[in-house]
């Protein structure tokens, strides 16, 4: 039996301790009490606050953990945990959309964003966030926080976006799946509010390419309309399909890269954690796929005893 005194401090919001992860931690209440250092730090006690929320971890509740350990206390009061919030910051905001937007001739005026904190983490603005607005007044652009385990907190920003390029523009109607054709397109200048994010700007980056969408007589054609362009996105959630002889799951995950179609990617799955490689098949899609000679090893088990494991696989997103 560990005979120790612990001694835990009220709780109040200007005493909540900080946590990063989605859990708290045996780590986390040994940072306040020394007693519980002896377990296993990795050992969850409870889920962590939503951001801008508390978890008060109260008085019984430590003493029943405490118990089960064999830690005898002297005094124990409840302990307070919050995750760590900041405001967001004009430049950096702009300095993301500048990247989103990928139109270095772009000239973008920041009108307003969120002023509530936010968790901290990535700032994300996915271009399909964006509702353009087709005059001076400014567009309304949805964005997220990743933080934790890949989760997502949203966020906007209202953006007015002028810029001075030339941009390829679609002569006929032109269809899913079909290469594009020296005579369907022309290039036309613009000068100012751009009515289709990452617009092309020369005939070479569209000739030739397959389209992910129809795009209609006198539209501008967006890079993101073409089968070169990003399907996935650092952050975004991603459905993972894990086929083999032997199995088939279908499970949630956070992409820790870029990611075209066809391309081998790093993702990490959202409830075990486990980070992998996928190839995207799609938007916001990927697959794993095991051969005859990978289930032979039983790499195929394994992996997925790693991807989906324990109780409560459905939970999990594993099915």
């Amino acid at each position: 039996m560990i005979i120790a005194a612990v001694y835990l401090a009220a709780a109040s919001v200007m005493d909540c301790r900080i946590v990063t992860d989605d859990v708290i931690r045996m780590r986390d209440l040994a940072a306040a009490a020394p007693a519980f250092s002896s377990i296993d730090g990795n050992s969850v006690v409870s889920y962590s606050p939503t951001p801008g929320a508390t978890r008060i971890v109260r008085e019984a509740e430590l003493a029943r953990l405490a118990a089960r350990y064999g830690i005898v206390t002297v005094d124990i009061r409840s302990l307070c945990f919050q995750r760590e919030m900041r405001q967001l910051d004009a430049s950096e905001m702009l300095h993301v959309i500048y990247r989103a937007l990928s139109m270095p001739t772009a000239d973008v005026e920041l009108v307003d964003f969120s002023h509530s904190p936010v968790p901290v983490g990535d700032i994300v603005f996915p271009r399909a966030g964006l509702s353009l607005t087709p005059s001076v007044g400014p567009s309304f652009w949805k964005g997220y926080i990743v933080y934790g385990g890949g989760q997502h907190f949203p966020i906007w920003a209202r953006v007015r976006i002028r810029a001075r390029l030339n941009r390829v523009v679609a002569t006929d109607n032109l269809v899913t799946g079909k290469q594009v054709r020296a005579d369907q397109v022309r290039i036309e200048p613009l000068d100012g509010v751009p009515d289709a994010m990452a617009p092309a700007q020369s005939i070479e980056q569209v000739v030739g390419k397959n389209l992910l969408r129809p795009v209609r007589r006198g539209a501008t054609i967006s890079l993101d309309d073409l089968s070169t362009a990003l399907v996935v996105r650092r952050g975004d959630k991603v459905d993972v399909d894990l086929e083999s002889p032997a199995l088939r799951l279908r499970f949630e995950a956070a992409a820790e890269m870029d990611g075209r179609l066809g391309d081998r990617i790093r993702l990490r799955n959202l409830q075990t954690r486990v980070t992998f490689l996928a190839e995207v098949s799609g938007k916001d899609q990927a697959r794993v796929v095991l051969s005859e000679e990978t289930n032979h090893s039983g790499a195929d088990l394994r992996l997925a005893g790693a991807l989906c494991s324990g109780r409560g696989q459905e939970e999990k997103g594993c099915r």
